[in-house]
């Protein structure tokens, strides 16, 4: 329905928590092209896919923050076409989204423009596991942690990943890599 009307302005849109909003409604705004859109949000929209947020980086490459805090269906492919399709993106929003892990980071582009990752609760541990599934999720976390810091640590303003339970040796890549521009970060957790 939204798509009908010319809202050539709108930069901004919240679609946050609107459940029933699937693949298809995304790429029926895509498709009229009718809106210069900046910022996306679509926290708890558990009905997106990869498949609908690889059309909605296809056809708005303007993006600059996009909000996928709790969405299930989207995985470190999804994430990856992210960084490479959307070379504005200042702010990148994941908290929550248990089917990505940490090294999908590795996939960050050395000119990245984030500034603002909020990772909170992202491939939780603490279920149980083997000693090697363990061992992997904690090889994942440092290379993450180590693409970050490579990557965008020196203009990040924003890091939030609480509760992740980060080995040491994946702060101390942050640690070695974050600059005075750095002004929030939550570790908690």
């Amino acid at each position: 329905t939204l798509a009908q009307y010319p809202l050539s302005k709108l930069s901004y849109i919240s679609f946050a928590f609107c459940v029933k909003l699937e693949d298809s409604g995304l790429a029926e705004m895509v498709k009229a092209r009718r809106f210069a859109l900046q910022t996306i949000k679509l926290n708890g929209c558990n009905m997106i896919s990869d498949a609908g947020i690889e059309t909605l980086v296809n056809g708005m490459p303007s993006i600059t923050e996009l909000h996928l805090a709790s969405l299930y269906r989207i995985s470190n492919t999804c994430l990856a076409e992210i960084f490479v399709k959307l070379p504005k993106l200042q702010l990148l929003d994941i908290r929550n989204c248990k089917g990505l892990t940490w090294d999908v980071f590795t996939s960050l582009p050395f000119d990245s423009a984030l500034t603002q990752l909020y990772a909170a609760r992202m491939d939780p541990s603490g279920r149980s596991e083997d000693a090697q599934a363990q061992a992997l999720r904690r090889a994942s976390k440092i290379a993450g942690m180590k693409a970050i810091s490579d990557h965008v640590a020196p203009i990040l303003h924003a890091l939030h990943i609480a509760e992740s339970h980060m080995p040491e040796e994946a702060l101390h890549e942050l640690a070695r890599a974050i600059t005075s521009r750095v002004t929030r970060l939550d570790l908690s957790g």
